[in-house]
């Protein structure tokens, strides 16, 4: 057993200057299939981890806590967490490697709820369910914001049969009616402008 815990950029990859390198994207087998999907206990001095598994399963060791976990999920590993991984080998979806500070002060700036989550090691554990509504949602936001087509158009064009439900469906998801939504994102886009 080391005596010290090793600090990587990547695993396996020695660790350079924080504001080198400040953001990879990788497939979870790509990394880990060198290592017969193992990865031993490590950190990384400045840089967050953020692992969505789509398929299989794995065993987690997050600082002193261990826990198995099955797709689909999102893992959050903040800079300077203790972290290793030993996945099954059908495991399959991405990492994102990024520099914790600037991720941080974007987080603060446009969406403060998510700073927590940036900073607090986490498993998010995901429905095949809640994956779908959280695409919709994101989809029906950015067409909310984007293009003058009428509600009635967005629920047809996202296989809601009729307005009232797509409404109670992005009511559920978001806390606003799409023309809540849709006024309220108005006022920031034309404050920008």
């Amino acid at each position: 057993m080391s005596k010290v815990i090793p600090n990587y950029a990547l695993y396996g990859d020695e660790e350079g200057p924080g504001w080198q390198n400040s953001l990879f994207l990788e497939m979870i087998p790509q990394r880990a299939r060198p290592y017969q999907f193992g990865i031993r206990p490590h950190t990384h001095g400045s840089l967050i981890q953020i692992l969505l598994l789509t398929r299989g399963s794995v065993e987690a060791v997050v600082d002193q806590a261990k826990v198995k976990v099955d797709a689909p999920c999102l893992l959050v590993v903040p800079a300077r967490t203790v972290h290793g991984w030993k996945f099954t080998d059908d495991v399959d979806g991405p990492i994102v490697t990024a520099a914790q500070r600037p991720l941080e002060s974007l987080a603060d700036l446009l969406m403060p709820a998510l700073l927590q989550t940036l900073q607090t090691p986490s498993i998010l554990r995901l429905s095949s369910l809640q994956v779908i509504h959280s695409r919709l949602a994101n989809e029906a936001q950015r067409d909310l914001v984007y293009t003058a087509n009428s509600i009635r158009q967005l629920a047809d064009r996202l296989g809601f049969e009729d307005e009232a439900y797509f409404s109670r469906f992005f009511r559920k998801q978001t806390g606003l009616t799409p023309r809540q939504f849709r006024a309220l994102a108005m006022t920031d886009v034309t404050a920008v402008e």
